[in-house]
Order: structure tokens, then C-alpha cells, then sequence
């Protein structure tokens, strides 16, 4: 296990570098606060977290973090970035959760390929207004249109192999009937919503067929044996903490990750609707999470500052500073640490300077280009690992 002092260094070079690639001055990204880039933990205590974390490879143990966010976190690359600094310096257990975004026809990580020669006869989409097949955790639903459907799955990235795969789905969807890789392998029902295969073998590619006709798919969890760190997210386009307590037992299936750590980015989608009724909703959502997973520790992040259309183009959207204030409040008052990516990215007027760099996207002052993405993830492994 490197030291955190050397990981920290390297966080901060990594920092460095991606601005320089951007030809940016030290004088032009010095509106990134590395000084304010650090956890307010708000009274709580991670030292049980930070044991399990520094003992994981030592001990030949995992530790899964689960991300849960909007449109930021769905394409992967900002928490893809924190998930490679964290597995350098604590192991990498695998790639952990796989979710069907492109068969839902919404883009999807580009580390995995999830997809089926079998036409689907519905899919439904978190944000969609009505759904027409069973929601879960995921917050992507897929049912295939005939029976003997079959599923490819590939992952990349190094220590992504797996010899474990638990198919995740509605109540009762008869998945133990799958065959695996033409194996005749029998699955085992380890939740009402889960079937796991045992592989005979380490592998990043396979098939498989025989899914019943009428069930609804949400995604996969690939495992492996190596120790380290599991790094999950569930991100969706659109979505609210409200929007996540529409998915029935929501809660209850994030513990078939068993996560030690969940981290919420939300906020962004109600600072462009409605805010009014945000604490209830952050409180209601984390409640019903702590439930079911007594174990977790949870980290919130606020929103950096974007810009919403006007009628003389684009101006900033006041109402991200009012949601940054709900979720720093919340998380004083109810003991529960947060990252405040406003102020690390340069509090107010720092979208301008986003724009200027070309960090934040030109074309909707919202979204951020990869280096953008990249930058952000690695500000929030830095402050992660000064507490782990």
C-alpha cells in the first residue's frame, strides 16, 4: 500500500498535469481552491471505514463504495477517475456494478459492453414519466422480447476480470435457468432480486443465454477473489433524490453491494426545478439507505456553479448556490460529512472560468468535457484519501 503522503502528491500532480494539457498558466487556475479540497466531516467518525479500507489488501478483504448521482455520474469518467486513484492506492477488487444504459438506449461507461442480439420488447429509463416494465435500484430496466434471450458482456480495464457474476432483476424472474459461456451452470438465488453464477475460470467476456421471457434486467455484478476496492455507481440522467424513492426497495437492493461508503452527488437537476422540499427529500432518502445499510458511512457533494439559458444567452443559475447551501446545511446538522465542490472549483463565478478553460461544456454551460470530468474526480480523490 503506498503512503498517503505519496498519494496525495500524486493527486496533486495529476491536477497539475491536466491543467497544463489545457495550456492553462498558473495565474489562470488559480480559481481552483486545493486549499479548500478537503472533507468537512461534521462530527463523524471514519476510523472504522479507514481500518476496513488500509486493511483490505493486507488482509485479503473488499470494501465497496457506491456512487449515486444524475448526469455527471452516469458516463463514469468523473467517479471512474476516483475509482482508479482509490483501487492504486488501497487494490483493486474488481469493476463491481454493470448497468444495461445503452440497451435503454442512454449512453452508457465506455469500460464495459453490456448488450443482446435479442430484441427488447420494452425498456424504461429513471427519468422516463411512466415505466413499463419493474424498476430497480439501477434505475434502468430492460425486458426482453422473447423467451431464450440471450446477453454479451465484456469488461476492460486492468483487474475488471471476473469469475463471478450475479444477475440483477424483478422478483421471481427464473434467471437460475440461464445458461453461462454454453457452461450448463446453475445459478443461486441470493436475493429476491439477485441469481449468482460461480464461473469456473477468470474471465472479461462471455455469453449468455436462456434468460426467461417477461423479466425485467437492471444490470450485473461482476466479483472476482483479488482484495482491494469495489467501486459502484448508479447514475441516471434527470435524477433528484426525490426520483430515487420512486424505484420500490431501492434501499433495500443497494445492499446487495454491501457498500462501506456511499457517496451522493446530487442537487444539480433541483437547482433547475424544485428545491422547496429538498432537505425532506435528502432525509428521506438517506434514512431509508442507513437502514440498509447500517454498516455505510455516507459522504454528500454540493454542486459546482452552472449557467441556465436566458433570453440574452446564458447566465448563472442562482439557484445552485441556494441547493449548495441546503446540502451543507444538512450535513452539519445531521452529523454527515460533504465535499464542497462549489468552493474547491471556485465558488461563485467560477463557471466562467470552467467555460474559459474549456472545462465546462460550451455547448449547455451545465455538462463538463472529459478534462473537466477528470478534474473533478481527481480533487475528489485527494480529499478521500486525506481521510482514508
Amino acid at each position: 500500500m503506498i503512503s498517503f503522503n505519496n498519494a496525495r502528491s500524486l493527486a496533486v500532480a495529476l491536477v497539475v498535469a491536466l491543467l497544463a494539457a489545457l495550456g492553462a498558466t498558473a495565474q489562470e487556475i488559480d480559481f481552483i481552491r486545493t486549499d479548500l479540497n478537503h472533507i468537512s466531516m461534521n462530527g463523524d467518525d471514519w476510523s472504522g471505514l479507514r481500518r476496513a479500507m488500509r486493511q483490505a489488501r493486507r488482509s485479503g478483504t473488499k470494501v465497496s463504495v457506491l456512487h449515486i448521482g444524475d448526469s455527471h455520474i452516469q458516463p463514469d469518467i468523473f467517479p471512474g477517475r476516483v475509482r482508479s486513484r482509490l483501487q492504486y492506492a488501497y487494490g483493486n477488487g474488481g469493476r463491481g456494478l454493470l448497468v444495461p444504459l445503452g440497451m435503454a438506449g442512454t449512453n452508457q461507461p465506455h469500460d464495459y459492453v453490456l448488450k443482446s442480439s435479442t430484441p427488447h420488447r420494452q425498456r424504461s429509463r429513471l427519468l422516463m414519466r411512466s415505466w413499463s416494465t419493474a424498476m430497480g435500484f439501477t434505475g434502468i430496466s430492460v425486458r426482453f422480447a422473447q423467451s431464450h434471450a440471450s446477453l454479451v458482456l465484456h469488461t476492460s480495464g486492468e483487474g475488471h476480470a471476473f469469475n463471478s457474476l450475479t444477475l440483477l432483476h424483478s422478483r421471481g424472474a427464473g434467471y437460475d435457468t440461464a445458461v453461462v459461456a454454453a457452461d450448463s451452470l446453475v445459478g443461486r438465488a441470493t436475493s429476491p432480486w439477485s441469481t449468482t453464477f460461480a464461473l469456473p475460470s477468470l474471465t472479461d467476456s462471455l455469453q449468455l443465454a436462456g434468460i426467461p421471457t417477461g423479466s425485467d434486467f437492471w444490470g450485473v455484478l461482476a466479483d472476482n477473489d483479488s482484495p482491494g476496492i469495489v467501486y459502484s455507481t448508479i447514475g441516471n440522467n434527470g435524477a433528484t433524490y426525490a426520483m430515487y424513492h420512486k424505484i420500490d426497495s431501492f434501499a433495500q437492493q443497494t445492499a446487495l453491494l454491501r457498500p462501506r461508503l456511499i457517496i451522493i452527488s446530487l442537487g444539480t437537476n433541483e437547482a433547475f426545478g424544485s428545491h422547496a422540499y429538498m432537505a425532506q427529500q435528502m432525509q428521506r432518502l438517506i434514512s431509508d439507505l442507513r437502514q440498509a445499510n447500517p454498516q455505510a458511512k455516507f459522504l454528500l457533494t454540493t454542486p459546482m456553479e452552472s449557467q441556465r439559458r436566458s433570453r440574452r444567452g446564458y447566465a448563472v443559475n442562482p439557484a445552485v448556490a441556494t441547493v449548495r447551501g441546503i446540502i451543507l446545511e444538512f450535513g452539519r446538522e445531521h452529523h454527515i460529512p460533504v465535499w464542497d465542490l462549489y468552493a474547491v472549483a471556485g465558488g461563485e463565478g467560477a463557471s466562467r472560468k470552467w467555460l474559459e478553460l474549456q472545462l465546462m461544456n460550451t455547448g449547455d454551460h451545465l455538462h463538463f468535457f472529459e478534462s473537466g470530468y477528470d478534474l473533478q474526480g481527481v480533487l475528489l480523490a485527494d480529499a478521500l484519501l486525506e481521510q482514508l
